[in-house]
């Protein structure tokens, strides 16, 4: 069964099913030239856009041009909404290819933003290192329900995709499931020492099992997003950031791979996780409008 969790996350669990190969998932690391890179990035916003859409809208496929593709038509299993933030969660079924997508819903309200604003680094105990507060709380309310999205979205299926790996690397070790991570427009989640802690683990367990690293964390253009909370707040971005500039024609060639991996010196010591500042963090024209697309999917929009 291929499970794709959306701005997200994706599972592949080869162990247990023999499917046709669905290019869902982009290769780690993989050259800005690729056009198959923009194509499946392309795919994971359009279901994390599918998360603005109400649940009768999702269950009957009338989304607008979001559903106008049948191919991606998603058998909807599970939609749920947390009355108190308003932050919404689905997880549908593509039966061509046997996949289960799980997506997150960004800000849409004045709660979420309230939650957002919140940037207060604090200490949990499941992990190393401190988080954003407003995030995680937020994520403590949907963590038993399912999991994805774009803005806060990502945000979320980042937390979600930590818990994955540690279950995968204690109470389901048995498994070799490739666990990739895609988000769009996403904040920063917590400190450096989390940062060094959230990459160590997912390195640790992809390279056990001889799999690719699969983080992504897309920024589109000028997006205000990705640079809040601020460095200066004490937080660090997690890996591995691709930042998209379009063009009329869309190429994806204007995708450029940001160097905000840890590297190995001269002595053999991995360092610590950096932001490129060649990349977007160094971008002082930022605004909202960048933050609410990717390619030709608009994100919020309403599903008519």
């Amino acid at each position: 069964m291929k499970v794709l969790y959306l701005l997200t996350l994706f599972f592949n669990l080869i162990s247990c099913f023999t499917l046709r190969q669905v290019n869902f998932i982009p290769k780690d690391r993989p050259s800005p030239s690729d056009s198959s890179l923009f194509n499946n990035l392309t795919i994971s916003a359009r279901y994390s856009a599918l998360s603005y859409c109400p649940s009768i809208a999702l269950k009957y496929w009338k989304c607008g041009t979001l559903c106008s593709d049948k191919y991606y038509k998603l058998d909807i299993i599970t939609y749920y909404q947390e009355i108190i933030s308003g932050s919404t969660v689905f997880l549908g079924y593509h039966n061509s290819s046997n996949t289960i997508v799980i997506s997150y819903r960004g800000s849409r309200n004045i709660q979420n933003w309230i939650n957002n604003i919140n940037i207060n680094l604090i200490q949990v105990e499941e992990w190393e290192g401190k988080v954003h507060e407003g995030f995680y709380s937020i994520y403590k309310g949907l963590r038993h329900r399912v999991l994805n999205g774009h803005s806060l979205g990502g945000a979320l299926a980042s937390y979600l995709n930590l818990d994955v790996i540690n279950l995968l690397n204690t109470k389901l070790s048995n498994f070799t499931t490739p666990v990739s991570l895609n988000t769009f427009g996403s904040p920063r989640i917590g400190d450096g020492k989390f940062s060094d802690y959230y990459y160590e683990k997912v390195f640790d367990y992809n390279t056990k099992k001889g799999l690719n690293l699969g983080l992504l964390r897309v920024v589109n253009n000028n997006d205000i997003v990705p640079n809040l909370p601020y460095l200066s707040n004490g937080f660090v971005h997690i890996p591995h950031q691709l930042w998209y500039k379009p063009v009329k024609d869309g190429n994806s060639k204007n995708l450029t791979e940001c160097n905000d991996l840890p590297y190995t010196n001269a002595v053999g010591k991995n360092s610590s996780l950096k932001e490129d500042l060649n990349c977007t963090t160094k971008q002082i024209a930022w605004n909202w409008q960048d933050h609410l697309s990717f390619g030709d999917i608009t994100f919020g929009m309403p599903c008519i």
